[in-house]
């Protein structure tokens, strides 16, 4: 049996896609503000950047890129990465992962939890890291450290009962890993990178990795935020109404998604107090010098699109980020930005041999149970002499003179003696009723794709990939 549940990827015909990078990088479109010379010099300053960190030439490949928090990675996150692997691998470009490390977000470590009688729960540890990593403050808390640590030792000892076979070992040995991690680690983040890193090096992949909060140091970021500035009444007309047209596309009646619309004087970026250490939104006046401006969700994607890279992957999260982003790219530059695609996966841990519990509907549960009390004939056998008798009864209701509160009586007195027939079926129903609760937090567990990557056994998602 496959983990794979289902897979969203549109460009199933990857010639195609490599048709379509190589066909806008020939286009060289310039966006309006800029000169030709001014956004190539950018470009290239960009790309130079790359280069040197990575010492490799990013100049002339194409760049394959995608981007995410650095939270507990599930399977979704890394089918993006093996999909930007393989389209560089085919378009001979270069695949980069985009760190969203400037965001404020809470880590939610998701486990399964054996209980007795073969029954689990799913459970989940909400962690708070450093609320940004520019002028990080915080770390994980020590309280959190440990419980965390806790929990990984507990799920090491689990392993047999949640985790296919063919990966328990490279389950146990990366769990392991992490608890090494954990205690030597200031951040949170910095473990999760690491142990993805790691599983990529054990699978011969390699992804280049690069952090928001140095793409915010470019200069090619900074002339962005003031070409916004420069133009920002255009630039909010455009925004908002792209905002518009796409809650009414999709009959969004919360003005408040994907995201809100800019008021007058805002700009689309986050201004970052070296000071309070908080982000504030930026406003028009606000000085640029000695402080750190900080992308939202669409501005962050513009930039990637227009400067640095020639094919972008989302998940439905940043898809529905990015049907705005490209409106505004058409409409405020003027210009066909990179192509970009959504991509996501969901993968559900196979049901073991411990938790022989079964998937239960509970409307059809409902229903059943209704039936032992108003149609028990069928929990009989049809050729029973009592299920006969109530068809013959049931059948004289087209007569219309026959006497139908009688009939209503004599099949009532049916029901009540098959009834009696039926009772190891019924007491079983509503014994599964009783533990309908505790059943449904067990299949939760198995139909979940929250869990970590390497609960899964991500080798059946690297072939998908390898075999497109």
């Amino acid at each position: 049996m496959s983990e794979i549940k289902e897979i969203i990827w549109n460009q199933k015909k990857l010639s195609d896609l490599n048709e379509s990078i190589s066909k806008h990088k020939e286009l060289d479109f310039v966006p309006k503000g800029f000169s030709p010379e001014e956004f190539k010099k950018l470009k290239v300053e960009t790309r130079n950047f790359l280069s040197e960190k990575f010492q490799i030439d990013f100049n002339t490949k194409p760049i394959i890129a995608n981007g995410h928090q650095p939270e507990f990675q599930h399977p979704g996150i890394l089918f993006k990465d093996l999909l930007i692997h393989k389209i560089a691998s085919l378009t001979n470009g270069l695949p980069l992962h985009i760190v969203v490390d400037t965001d404020h977000f809470e880590m939610s470590y998701s486990y399964p939890e054996r209980l007795e009688n073969g029954f689990a729960h799913l459970k989940t540890l909400h962690l708070k890291d450093a609320d940004n990593r520019i002028y990080a403050h915080s770390t994980l808390r020590e309280e959190d450290r440990s419980e965390l640590i806790s929990i990984i030792k507990s799920q090491i000892e689990e392993t047999k009962y949640f985790i296919n076979p063919k990966i328990q070992a490279e389950f146990e040995s990366i769990l392991n890993r992490k608890l090494e991690l954990i205690k030597t680690c200031e951040y949170l983040f910095q473990v999760n990178e690491t142990i993805r890193e790691e599983f990529y090096n054990s699978r011969s992949i390699q992804i280049f990795h690069i952090n928001v909060s140095e793409l915010v140091k470019l200069n090619s970021f900074r002339v962005l935020v003031e070409k916004i500035r420069e133009n920002l009444v255009d630039f909010m007309n455009v925004y908002n109404q792209s905002l518009i047209e796409y809650r009414k596309l999709h009959k969004i009646k919360n003005h408040a998604q994907p995201i809100p619309n800019l008021v007058s004087g805002e700009m689309p970026f986050w201004i970052l107090d070296p000071v309070t250490k908080t982000r504030n939104v930026m406003r028009v006046e606000d000085s640029m010098d000695n402080c750190c401006i900080l992308p939202k969700a669409v501005t962050l994607t513009m930039f990637m699109r227009l400067f640095m890279t020639d094919f972008f992957i989302h998940g439905k999260g940043g898809g529905r980020y990015e049907e705005v982003s490209e409106n505004i790219i058409k409409e405020f530059f003027q210009m066909e930005a990179a192509p970009y695609e959504v991509a996501s996966v969901t993968m559900n841990l196979e049901k073991t041999e411990f938790f022989p519990v079964p998937n239960i509907d509970e409307k059809d549960l409902e229903l059943q149970l209704r039936d032992t009390v108003y149609s028990p004939e069928k929990f009989l056998d049809q050729s029973h002499t009592l299920v006969i008798q109530k068809k013959e009864l049931q059948s004289k209701f087209k007569n219309p003179d026959s006497d139908k509160k009688e009939l209503h009586k004599q099949i009532s007195i049916l029901n009540e003696e098959m009834a009696k027939l039926i009772v190891a079926q019924t007491q079983r129903l509503e014994s599964l009723k009783s533990q309908l609760p505790i059943i449904q937090h067990t299949n939760q567990v198995f139909q979940t794709r929250t869990f970590p990557f390497y609960y899964y056994n991500m080798d059946e998602l690297i072939e998908y990939v390898e075999n497109l």
